[in-house]
C-alpha cells in the first residue's frame, strides 16, 4: 500500500474550504438570505412571499398579495437597512419587488 503525505486538517478548514466553492456558497447564500427574509419580516409576509432571490446587490421578492406589496415598496428603504443589519458578507443596494 502506497504511503500517503498529507496533513491533518481540522472540520472547520475543510468545510470552510467547501463552502468557498461557487455551487456550494451560491446555494448557503441563497439559505441564507430566505432565512433572513423570514427572520426580518414574519410569518405575515412570508406567507404572501413566493420567491426570493439575490441577483448581485439586487435582492428579487415576488410577492402574491397586491395591498402587502405596495405597503412594501412605500417602506422598501427602511426594510433594505433591516435586512442590511441582519447578515454579514452580503450588502443589499436594491430591491425589486413583483
Amino acid at each position: 500500500m502506497a504511503d500517503r503525505d498529507f496533513e491533518p486538517r481540522s472540520l472547520k478548514e475543510v468545510l470552510s474550504e467547501f463552502s468557498q466553492q461557487k455551487g456550494v456558497r451560491k446555494g448557503i447564500e441563497k439559505v441564507r438570505v430566505e432565512q433572513l427574509w423570514k427572520d426580518t419580516l414574519g410569518a405575515y409576509v412570508n406567507r404572501y412571499t413566493r420567491t426570493i432571490r439575490l441577483e448581485g446587490t439586487t435582492l428579487v421578492v415576488e410577492i402574491t398579495n397586491a395591498t402587502l406589496k405596495e405597503e412594501m415598496r412605500y417602506a422598501q428603504e427602511s426594510l433594505l437597512e433591516r435586512l442590511n443589519e441582519g447578515v454579514e458578507g452580503i450588502q443589499f443596494k436594491r430591491m425589486v419587488l413583483r
